[in-house]
């Protein structure tokens, strides 16, 4: 793996708050490593997990929703998803 490049591994199936998923890790090139689920059955993110200097972070997605055919969460990544598209948050002044 490069200096720059972030390392993906299949780790297996999990289960996650019940629901059969696929683990993926990814390694970044300062050693953290990222576990991130994905539902077996959908491919949508279910739940991500890492340690970061020290402290445990865990991320839960489950509210997903239809907007012009695609599924999008409806929480923070959904604002992510529109400064990468460059759209206006509607709940946010800008």
């Amino acid at each position: 793996m490069g200096k720059r490049k972030v390392g993906a591994a299949y780790k297996g199936e999990a289960q996650v708050r019940g629901r059969p998923a696929q683990e993926v890790e990814l390694t970044y090139p300062t050693g953290v490593q990222w576990r991130v689920f994905f539902d077996a059955q959908t491919h949508l993110i279910l739940e991500e997990k890492a340690q970061i200097a020290g402290t445990p972070r865990e991320i839960y997605y489950d509210d997903y929703r239809a907007v012009n055919g695609l599924k999008c969460l409806t929480n923070r990544v959904e604002a992510w998803k529109r400064c990468l598209l460059g759209k206006r948050h509607p709940r946010r002044r800008q």
